[in-house]
């Protein structure tokens, strides 16, 4: 591992990285999650503790890829795998954890990270 890695400015720039994803998937997907019947204290803790463990791990495996010079090829197919991950076991935590609900929990997790991302990617390609 090279000895750049944990410089100031590329920690600064991962601490960054991470803290933004986490802003926007708790604000999108906390409030989707609300507005497909999450309402109870306990699912909106499911939804946030999920996304907690979720998102740092796919931002920390995007932003060492990016580090190291992945091909985008390759950056995005790892990408592709990890969301279809991360929707089938926070659908599957949902299934156990929420109030019971209408709505297929494996779909309520597809919507929910499919909008995330998509904003995510929306505001990077504005640069935002």
């Amino acid at each position: 591992m090279p000895d750049h890695l944990f410089d100031s400015e590329v920690f600064q720039s991962y601490i960054a990285m991470i803290a933004g994803s986490l802003v926007l998937v708790y604000l999108v997907e906390i409030t989707l999650a609300f507005v497909f019947g999450a309402r109870k204290r306990r699912d909106i803790e499911t939804v946030f503790i999920a996304n907690s463990v979720s998102n740092p791990i796919v931002v920390t495996i995007a932003f060492l890829m990016l580090h190291f010079g992945v091909s985008y090829a390759i950056m995005n197919f790892t990408i592709i795998v990890m969301e279809v991950c991360v929707v089938l076991c926070e659908g599957a935590v949902y299934r156990h954890f929420l109030s019971g609900g209408k709505m297929n929990t494996f779909v309520l997790s597809l919507i929910l990270n499919a909008a995330s991302f998509g904003i995510g990617i929306l505001l990077d390609l504005l640069n935002l």
